[in-house]
């Protein structure tokens, strides 16, 4: 079942390399979509390994210092955490797999959505659908968030060019 999706406002930023996209999303949404893809060597059949993954593990120290601070009374993070987000996905990565088979191409589901008149950046509500290029400890930190002192926003950066936002209206 596909839910309601979460609705960003967000501004267009241009500069000479191009446009990208500040927007605001709850420690709530911003929990449930995304995932890291952890640094890893794929042993090949050459004498060539393949090193695979972005992010470096989770430190599980770090982690817990983020839990402690986000309970706080001068909790912030002024800096942006960055998404990677591919316009399209199928119901089937919802469970997990990012596998995509013939099959699962009929039915794209749009993952992200920017309009530009009402300045608002839907994404679809699922998991597994924002890959966190920078900020994967901030988001395992914010897990640990005492509901008393929610409501706790962030602020994240979608880049037209990591996004992969193919229709802006």
């Amino acid at each position: 079942m596909i839910e309601k999706p979460i609705n960003c406002p967000c501004f267009e930023v241009v500069q000479p390399v191009g446009s990208f996209y500040m927007a605001k999303i709850s420690h709530r949404d911003l929990i449930k979509i995304t995932y890291v893809d952890i640094r890893h060597i794929e042993k090949e059949e050459s004498d060539v390994d393949r090193v695979l993954g972005i992010q470096r593990p989770l430190s599980k120290s770090r982690v817990k210092e983020i839990g402690a601070y986000v309970n706080t009374m001068d909790a912030n993070f002024p800096t942006s955490i960055i998404l990677s987000v591919d316009s399209f996905g199928t119901e089937e990565e919802e469970d997990g797999k990012k596998q995509k088979t013939e099959e699962q191409e009929d039915k794209k589901i749009r993952n992200i959505y920017y309009n530009k008149s009402t300045r608002m950046l839907e994404i679809r509500r699922a998991e597994n659908v924002a890959k966190v290029l920078d900020g994967q400890h901030r988001i395992a930190g914010l897990i640990a968030l005492d509901p008393k002192n929610e409501p706790f926003d962030f602020c994240f950066k979608p880049n037209h060019g990591i996004l992969g936002i193919d229709e802006i209206l």
